[in-house]
């Protein structure tokens, strides 16, 4: 279809029907600037408006792909010829469209691939108590302790009673969220030279008896509301990591 050809067409019919751009777009419900465009032949009108502006421009459909007024022993080859036109133009059409998807859906891949990739390397989680990598010592000065580990990360940690025995034991209960790149590059063999290692602390300020330290991979905002039972099942799925002597940190 030769489509500044259609719209020159178009522009014909209009004007010898004595209608304005303005009146044959109100009558198609379009708007002013679509039937300029056809006329201009920049666009096409959509195949549902072929019909309804036939009709308006008392033309045929014939008439219409073929840019013309068709003469009656030429119509069925020109409808013949308008028929395949439309089908090539469909295609292409759909083709354009389908390499347009392909575009953007292996963009949008690209994208969503990057994001993965940023998110799991990046991703902090709470890591199980590995004793090989995880080192707490009380250095003695009564404030806190020191915690070790090969990899840098964040360090939570919890502190709440617990009677045992009849006796008021503190227990500190520690969490680590680890990122992924630092354990994908850490060095399984590094020795446990303090140099090497990333320093976390623990504060014991408020801690005046004897305590127990201990590794949980719950969350600890769970322990502050733990009923005895409770506290007594999380104890026995922790790791015990470090124990105070029998006195009290503070006289």
């Amino acid at each position: 279809m030769d489509q500044e050809k259609i719209g020159k067409f178009i522009a014909k019919m209009r004007k010898e029907k004595k209608l304005t751009q303005k009146e044959l777009a109100e009558k198609l419900k379009v708007s002013n600037r679509s039937v300029s465009n056809w006329e201009n032949g920049k666009n096409m009108p959509d195949l549902s408006l072929f019909n309804p502006l036939c009709e308006e421009l008392e033309i045929s459909l014939n008439d219409l792909m073929s840019g013309e007024k068709v003469q009656e022993k030429e119509y069925q080859e020109k409808f013949e010829e308008n028929i395949v036109s439309v089908v090539t133009n469909v295609k292409n059409k759909n083709k354009y469209i389908n390499i347009l998807i392909g575009i953007y859906l292996a963009i949008i891949s690209v994208i969503l691939l990057f994001l993965l990739s940023y998110t799991i390397l990046n991703y902090n989680f709470r890591q199980s108590y590995d004793k090989e990598n995880m080192l707490l010592i009380n250095e003695e000065n009564n404030e806190y302790l020191n915690f070790y580990t090969t990899y840098d990360g964040e360090v939570n940690y919890i502190i709440t009673k617990h009677l045992e025995n009849g006796i008021e034991v503190g227990l500190i209960f520690i969490n680590y969220k680890s990122n992924m790149i630092n354990l994908l590059e850490k060095d399984n063999n590094i020795s446990l030279n303090l140099n090497k290692l990333y320093n976390h602390h623990i504060n014991l300020n408020n801690l005046l008896f004897y305590y127990k330290v201990y590794y949980a991979n719950i969350n600890l905002s769970k322990i502050n509301k733990a009923k005895e039972d409770e506290l007594e099942n999380i104890i026995n799925n922790s790791n015990l990591i470090y124990e105070s002597n029998d006195k009290l940190i503070r006289s």
